[in-house]
């Protein structure tokens, strides 16, 4: 009886365990991912976004302004983007965090509890497998944040480097309609000047033959 009541408390415990390291392991992980994805992706994202930024700037702008570029600055497209790009980002980072997180609990519970199990139902058992989620946990996040930061840096720098295309083009637009209406009034002006001395010199024509005639 003794070891058949060992084996019976030991598949209780086991059930129990499962059910309850699920439930407050993904609240957990919940709230502190929340947390600190924020803060860390704050902090990351500036300073990434700078240096990429500055040196992707360089070589996308001197790329700019073809045909294709003109006719994508149109408000609707602008606005476009930016909701589609907002959108995919959110559902992507859910994805990511859901299926990475999933993963990582269902090997690091497998492998804790086959340990603890063999252990037994003791008090200190319960407390050992405390301290070996929360550390377990803790290496998971770490891993997960940096790999959906890295991607949530390459998306951000994507939408800077498309609004810093908008502005310059703008700007090199603006140059170049000034170049274009300064040729097109030299040409206007000519062809004015010509037509005016045409005129003045049929009139002139004009005149001096009735002044011979009369």
């Amino acid at each position: 009886m003794n070891k058949d009541n060992r084996l019976a408390m030991n598949e209780d415990n086991r059930l129990a365990m499962n059910k309850d390291n699920r439930l407050a392991t993904k609240e957990d992980t919940r709230l502190a991912m929340n947390k600190d994805n924020r803060l860390a992706m704050k902090e990351d994202n500036r300073l990434a976004m700078k240096e990429d930024n500055r040196l992707a700037m360089n070589k996308d702008n001197r790329l700019a302004m073809k045909e294709d570029n003109r006719l994508a600055m149109n408000e609707d497209n602008r606005l476009a983007m930016k909701e589609e790009n907002r959108l995919a980002m959110n559902k992507d980072n859910r994805l990511a965090m859901n299926e990475d997180n999933r993963l990582a609990m269902n090997k690091d519970n497998r492998l804790a509890m086959n340990k603890d199990n063999r252990l037994a139902t003791k008090e200190d058992t319960r407390l050992a497998m405390n301290k070996d989620n929360r550390l377990a946990m803790n290496e998971d996040n770490r891993l997960a944040m940096n790999k959906d930061n890295r991607l949530a840096t390459k998306e951000d720098t994507r939408l800077a480097m498309n609004k810093d295309n908008r502005l310059a083009m703008n700007e090199d637009n603006r140059l170049a309609m000034k170049e274009d209406n300064r040729l097109a009034m030299n040409k206007d002006n000519r062809l004015a000047m010509k037509e005016d001395n045409r005129l003045a010199m049929n009139k002139d024509n004009r005149l001096a033959m009735k002044e011979r005639t009369g």
